[in-house]
């Protein structure tokens, strides 16, 4: 199975980066547009779908495929994790705008780490651990697609488009 999932999710990360230059492009020059009136109103929905989704691929690289997770890796999952539960309870309580800082927190705290540990996968020399109590460096790259796409890549992705969506719903709303 990771001879299909690796390879999918690098082309679907790829396709993902494309299409967020188009809405980029989109967003500064035709402010109003149904493409973006649809998203952000489902912006809580699919944050949850992509916190879900990734918190099954965190899973099922490091219990099933055998990735075994950095510090930093361990970090970024802390505010995933959280992401999917409470944008889940949000869904189900139909609450959409109180979820929304603190969505908006635990995403930019993803970035952040998740940043940081592309920094340092794609421009630390050597082979960095993240703690002196963890013998798996920050640097190991399980695989590299297209030159960037990697597990940090992955994770920056995922909390980008999160927080981006977060955003989007909070003010079009």
């Amino acid at each position: 199975m990771n001879d299909f999932l690796t390879p999918f999710l690098s082309y679907a990360t790829l396709v993902i980066h494309i299409v967020l230059v188009c809405l980029l492009i989109l967003f500064f020059f035709q402010k109003e547009n149904k493409i973006f009136r649809i998203i952000f109103k489902n912006g809580i929905l699919l944050s949850f779908v992509l916190a879900f989704v990734s918190t099954g691929i965190s899973l099922y690289y490091s219990d099933y495929v055998g990735f075994e997770p950095c510090v930093l890796c361990w970090y970024q999952r802390i505010p995933m994790y959280a992401l999917a539960i409470i944008l889940y309870l949000s869904i189900a309580r139909k609450d959409d705008k109180s979820v929304i800082p603190y969505g908006l927190a635990l995403s930019v705290v993803g970035t952040i780490l998740a940043i940081y540990h592309t920094y340092l996968a794609y421009f630390s020399q050597g082979s960095n651990t993240c703690s002196p109590f963890s013998s798996v460096s920050c640097t190991t790259k399980y695989f590299n697609y297209f030159g960037y796409i990697s597990v940090p890549t992955l994770s920056l992705s995922a909390f980008v488009i999160i927080t981006l969506l977060l955003i989007g719903k909070k003010k079009h709303d």
